[in-house]
Formats: structure tokens, C-alpha cells, sequence
């Protein structure tokens, strides 16, 4: 399993093994990569590359971590970003992909069974796979983790995601302009989504906005008068925030109306800080923390040990989990001499602040942790400290926090 290392200052005539003599572009990693390989991004650049052919299985394209933020794949020109041959296993970590006039991962054929999505944005794309999403079983689904995806296909039936096997959504914020379903869970399909938030912007359609085998603990809106909200069995959603003009719950297996489940809210809008940014752009996630008012707020439950949100925040903040993929955050007026990282979470070039090094000395609330106290900086490095508890940042992938004891 070996790493073959990018960089802008690279040169594709380098073999590319090692951090001090980086190839150039990704494409000339990805012919030199074979099976369980990783192709990890040094620096911020942004590489002009889109078609780039996946020939393996369990090849995984990484950014390392970085006060920076992500690299980025500007496929623009392209028809897509990836393309899949026959193979399973992709992973994509910390990266942002965009402007592609097709599909962001085009799987020419439905065997390309499993990708692992997580940390990333995608954004300016038709869809996010050319074919649906598959899976080498429930114990082993596709996975979209702690990411953002900003699609657009409008007056188009089929949804940005389509899935025909087994998909987890985790922390993830998902936009589309469709006339169709933003999630749709295809032929039998197991699509499970938790701690996320869902809105189709397209302005009239009558579908319902995620269809799944089960829904937990997530925001589900758009406005079009008749957009329907949840396609899911009755009893398999739960503490969720459904607010639409239409239906609120469908049934998975026939279509007919269904019912709330335990914890579920409706009729109550979910109360963004901006809950009329809808339209083009990275900055529209900002919009949609949540108010301190918000009925989403302590409103949700716990789930799969779900401890941060999609920007690594603390799980609860307050008593109870909020529904969505953020987490309020209330103000702590105690610490307002000292100095403070960026917020909110996302910058406005979507720059994922919560793995950004500290600038300042910091001091933490100790609300929930009594025994924390100032600290010094000193040499700038990964954070160590970081919303009332303490942080691992893995090197080479940015999106993975693991809470330490």
C-alpha cells in the first residue's frame, strides 16, 4: 500500500513516494497508484484536472491536514470528475470538487459498489454519481460523512443522489435544485441518514425530499407549495424537524401517507440564522446554523454514538442533541478578553475552521468541563483543544476527530 504525494510545486517526472519530491498533477499519481493506494495533496492548490480514471480498488485521495483548508479539483471544462472503471472501495478525504458539467463521480458501470465520502465539499455539479450507489452490504454501505454537496439538476426527475444498494449519511449538509427526490433510495436500496440537513430548492416540485430506509435526527425543508417532506416507513423515522407546504411523511413501501414518528416536529420552521439563503454559492451553509430559538435545538437524540457535528463540534452542547447537522453553540460572555478562533465553523471559502491551528491564546469554557483552565499556545501545530474537550487530528486526513479521554 503505498502513498504517492501531489503537490502544485511538484513535477511529474518525480516518482512521487516521497513529501520532499511530489508529482505534479493527480492524474500522473493515479496511473503510477494500484490497488489500496493512497494519493495524498500537500498544499491548498487547486488542480485543473477532471476525468481522472480510477482503475483500482480501494485506492483513497486525501488532503493532508492543514490550518489552510482543503485542496481543491476544478473539473470545469471536464464532463466529470471521477471516473470509475469496475472497481470498489474508493475513499475521498478533505477535498473540494467542483465544477464539472456531468457527474462528480461517474460510475460508468453499477458495480462500482462502495465509496467512502468524508469532510469534503461538492459543489457546482449535475449530480453526484452517474450511476446509483451501491454497496457491499448493510455492514459494509457507502458512506457520505461530515461533507457538503451542492448539486443542481433542475427540471431533472432524477435525484443528485440515487441509491441501489446501502448508503449512510452522517453530518452532512445537502442542497439540490430537482424535480425529484434530493436522496432517493432505488429498487430495494438500505439508505440510512442521521444528524443531517436536507433542502431541495427547486420551486415547484412535488416529490418528497429524501426517500430512505431510515431517518434519524434530521432537518428536511425546501419551498415549493407541494413538496412532500420524508419517504420512509412508519416506525423507521425518528426526531426529526420535517418543514414543508406539502406532505410531510410518505410511505416507503406504497406511497400513501404516513405519520410522525417518535420526536418527530412539524409545522414549525426550523429557524436558520438566514433560512432564505437559498440559492448559488459555499457561503450558504453559514446561514444554516441554528438559532438559539430554533425548535431543533435539545430536540434531537442520541444515535450510533454520534458525538460531534459536521464541523466537529461537541455533541451535546446542552442537555440534549439538536436535530441538523450543526450544533447550537451558545455564546460564553465569561471568556471575552481572550482570544477566539474564526467562527462560525465554516468560512467563507468553506474552509472547515475546527481543524485550523489556534492564532491566539485561548480559553475555554469550562461549562461542561470544570476543570479546564487557559492556556498558551506556543509552537502552532494541530489543535489540541477545542469546544470544551480535547481533540485527535490525524495526519493526512483532516476529517477525522476522534474525542480523547
Amino acid at each position: 500500500m503505498a502513498i504517492y504525494y501531489v503537490s502544485k510545486a511538484g513535477n511529474d517526472s518525480n516518482a512521487g513516494t516521497s513529501k520532499s519530491a511530489p508529482m505534479l498533477t493527480i492524474a500522473k499519481a493515479i496511473a503510477s497508484a494500484s490497488q489500496d493506494d493512497t494519493v495524498e495533496i500537500l498544499d491548498q492548490g487547486t488542480y485543473d484536472e477532471g476525468d481522472l480514471t480510477v482503475n483500482y480498488n480501494g485506492l483513497t485521495f486525501t488532503h493532508t491536514a492543514s490550518h489552510l483548508g482543503r485542496a481543491k479539483i476544478d473539473a470545469t471544462g471536464e464532463t466529470n470528475v471521477f471516473h470509475f472503471s469496475d472497481v470498489t472501495g474508493t475513499t475521498i478525504r478533505g477535498l473540494e470538487v467542483y465544477g464539472c458539467s456531468n457527474y462528480a463521480l461517474h460510475n460508468q458501470s453499477q458495480t462500482q459498489r462502495t465509496f467512502h465520502i468524508t469532510g469534503c465539499f461538492f459543489h457546482n455539479i449535475n449530480k453526484l454519481t452517474g450511476w446509483a450507489i451501491e454497496g457491499n452490504g448493510v455492514s459494509d454501505p457507502a458512506t457520505i460523512f461530515e461533507s457538503v454537496i451542492y448539486g443542481d439538476n433542475q427540471g431533472n426527475y432524477s435525484a443528485p443522489i440515487l441509491v441501489n444498494g446501502q448508503l449512510y449519511v452522517r453530518n452532512s449538509f445537502i442542497t439540490a435544485s430537482t424535480d425529484g427526490y434530493v436522496i432517493k433510495n432505488y429498487a430495494g436500496a438500505n439508505t440510512t441518514a442521521s444528524f443531517s440537513t436536507f433542502i431541495n430548492r427547486h420551486a415547484s416540485t412535488t416529490y418528497p425530499v429524501v426517500q430512505a430506509s431510515k431517518i434519524i435526527n434530521c432537518i428536511v425543508s425546501g419551498t415549493s407549495a407541494n413538496l412532500k417532506g420524508i419517504a420512509c416507513d412508519d416506525g423507521n423515522h425518528s426526531y426529526n424537524l420535517v418543514d414543508v407546504a406539502g406532505t410531510d411523511f410518505r410511505l416507503l413501501a406504497d406511497g400513501a401517507d404516513g405519520s410522525a414518528g417518535t420526536g418527530d416536529l412539524t409545522a414549525s420552521a426550523p429557524l436558520f440564522v438566514d433560512g432564505d439563503a437559498i440559492g448559488p454559492g459555499s457561503s450558504i451553509v453559514g446561514s444554516y446554523y441554528l438559532q438559539a430559538s430554533s425548535p431543533a435545538v435539545g430536540a434531537g437524540a442520541t444515535y450510533n454514538s454520534i458525538d460531534i457535528d459536521i464541523s466537529g463540534t461537541t455533541r451535546p452542547q446542552n442537555s440534549a442533541f439538536d436535530i441538523g447537522c450543526f450544533e447550537y453553540i451558545s455564546a460564553d460572555p465569561t471568556w471575552g478578553s481572550y482570544g477566539s478562533q474564526s467562527y462560525p465553523e465554516f468560512s467563507e471559502n468553506f474552509t472547515i475552521n475546527a481543524y485550523h491551528n489556534l492564532t491566539s491564546n485561548y480559553k475555554l469554557s469550562y461549562s461542561n468541563n470544570p476543570g479546564q483552565v487557559p492556556f498558551f499556545l506556543g509552537i502552532r501545530g494541530p489543535t489540541s483543544l477545542r469546544k470544551n474537550r480535547s481533540y485527535v487530528v490525524t495526519e493526512g486526513d483532516p476529517s477525522q476527530i476522534t474525542g480523547s479521554s
